[in-house]
């Protein structure tokens, strides 16, 4: 399956799990938040796929962000930089004006991190493990399900944040058992054994 496939079975998934939580719990959240939430389902998506330096969010992903951040960026910084010398000022001066007055300045930085943190992960996985290895299994996805509801509570500074840790982890869970669909299967019981499992033994692709 490719990253558009995975991403529009996490939603899909997903959208019925909040259609079905909404018919017997309380009234779903607000727009924004259901556009946050869906995001963190398609990036958990296509997350387990990083085992893989050619997939789309080891490779095409960043490269986008990249192609897209950097230049503005740089032209920025250079205006900023170049104003601050004509105006007298120091370049250190005219970047930390830049920084704390421009608030898109600071989220392209992240993005650009954010990005390269990608490459740099997934270089390093794909030399540790092999595509649909470890990363595409039952244990493995709980511990990213508990590391993303732990951070999500964390950097909202709330307990009411898990469930958008929990929409990552739901996504990167239904990709490993959208890949048992295929017929290479998936070691869906890493550690324990690394026998490849093809679930309902219905090899779709």
């Amino acid at each position: 399956m490719n990253y558009v496939q995975h991403a529009l079975i996490g939603l899909t998934t997903a959208g019925v799990g909040f259609y079905l939580g909404a018919q017997v719990g309380p009234d779903p959240p607000g727009g924004t938040t259901m556009v946050v939430a869906a995001g963190l389902v398609v990036l958990g998506s296509v997350s387990p796929d990083i085992d893989h330096p050619q997939a789309w969010i080891s490779r095409r992903l960043p490269h986008k962000i990249l192609g897209k951040l950097l230049p503005p960026l740089l032209l920025v910084v250079g205006l900023a930089v170049g104003l601050s010398m004509a105006g007298g000022h120091s370049v250190e001066s005219g970047l930390r004006r830049l920084w704390t007055e421009i608030p898109l300045v600071r989220w392209a930085l992240a993005g650009i991190g954010f990005a390269l943190g990608l490459m740099i992960t997934a270089r390093l996985v794909s030399k540790t493990v092999k595509h649909r290895g470890p990363l595409h299994s039952i244990v493995f996805s709980l511990g990213v399900t508990i590391a993303a509801v732990a951070l999500a509570m964390w950097a909202g500074r709330d307990w009411r944040f898990w469930w958008w840790g929990a929409c990552f982890g739901h996504g990167f869970l239904i990709h490993v058992l959208s890949d048992g669909l295929t017929r290479f299967g998936v070691p869906l019981w890493w550690p324990f054994s690394n026998k490849r499992v093809r679930l309902f033994g219905l090899p779709l692709y």
